[in-house]
């Protein structure tokens, strides 16, 4: 796409290394969504390694971004929506590092969730005073020609402001090192009032729900593992299949033990109103025609 219409743009003041990664991921999704995924990854740990460094922070014997991630939110620095962005774009990232199986769908909703990241964090310590996240709204990419000559030169730019990333560091940090106390709390209540207003899609949400239920020993994966795909319980397994019928409608998840039943799981966007969706909640309860398919 033309980086004149690019989500990341508004990046370049302030950190022109992660607008131009940005923008170098959405070159990259039709072409290469597995490079896309890479990059999107990058940014995750730019975004990380950044709050780490305004933060003043010690560095940790495990160095990687999982550890930085959780010693984050374990101290309360990052909320828990970013806690979740964070995961979400570490996760679909990583095998882009070792496989050629990234989709264009991924790395669509990826370049959706780093934005949303890159927004909270530009709001919460770039520019609390006129930049407003909620404002931010993802545009696909527009899928162009190659131009491998250009994604050549925007890559050769990444590399050159790697280095002037080092001065806005330094003069960032000093800023940050004349805050008084009182100040911290501002910022700090900045940051938890722009995670707000992060927009999650269902999607989003599904990713995340996947994480979490991979985390505690279940298959699941929305896009692959589902109903309408052939997945099935199976003995000696735990899954998690989505898009189960159920009643004439479709459950998010049903969670087979085995070719047992034992619970099912309905993804809503965050912000969504416990009340409204209790009677389907109720419906699903009552398991009727969950068990058709068996």
């Amino acid at each position: 796409m033309n980086t004149d219409t690019s989500n990341f743009n508004f990046l370049e003041v302030g950190f022109p290394e992660l607008a131009t990664t940005g923008q170098l991921a959405e070159k990259y999704l039709y072409s290469d969504p597995n490079a896309s995924l890479f990059k999107t990854r990058v940014m995750g740990e730019l975004v990380a390694k950044q709050i780490w460094y305004f933060e003043g922070l010690d560095q940790i014997e495990s160095d990687t971004q999982l550890d930085r991630i959780k010693h984050l939110y374990a101290k309360s620095i990052i909320p828990t929506e970013v806690n979740d962005l964070f995961h979400l774009v570490r996760k679909k990232g990583n095998p882009s590092a070792h496989s050629t199986h990234g989709t264009i769908e991924d790395g669509q909703i990826v370049l959706e969730s780093v934005l949303k990241l890159c927004a909270w964090f530009y709001e919460a310590y770039i520019d609390c005073t006129t930049f407003d996240s909620g404002t931010v709204v993802f545009a696909v990419p527009t899928q162009e020609p190659d131009t491998a000559a250009h994604i050549a030169e925007m890559e050769a730019l990444v590399e050159a402001l790697s280095k002037e990333k080092t001065r806005l560091q330094t003069e960032l940090q000093e800023a940050l090192a004349k805050e008084s106390e009182e100040d911290k709390k501002v910022r700090l209540d900045v940051a938890y009032k722009a995670a707000k207003k992060i927009k999650w899609t269902e999607e989003e949400t599904r990713r995340v729900i996947d994480q979490q239920l991979n985390d505690v020993g279940w298959e699941a994966d929305t896009l692959n593992l589902r109903f309408s795909k052939g997945a099935r319980p199976e003995k000696g397994k735990k899954k998690a299949i989505a898009e189960w019928p159920c009643s004439g409608k479709y459950v998010d998840y049903a969670l087979f033990v085995g070719e047992d039943l034992v619970g099912l799981v309905e993804a809503k966007k965050r912000g969504t109103a416990i009340s409204s969706v209790v009677g389907e909640a109720k419906m699903y309860g009552e398991l009727r025609g969950c068990f058709d398919f068996i």
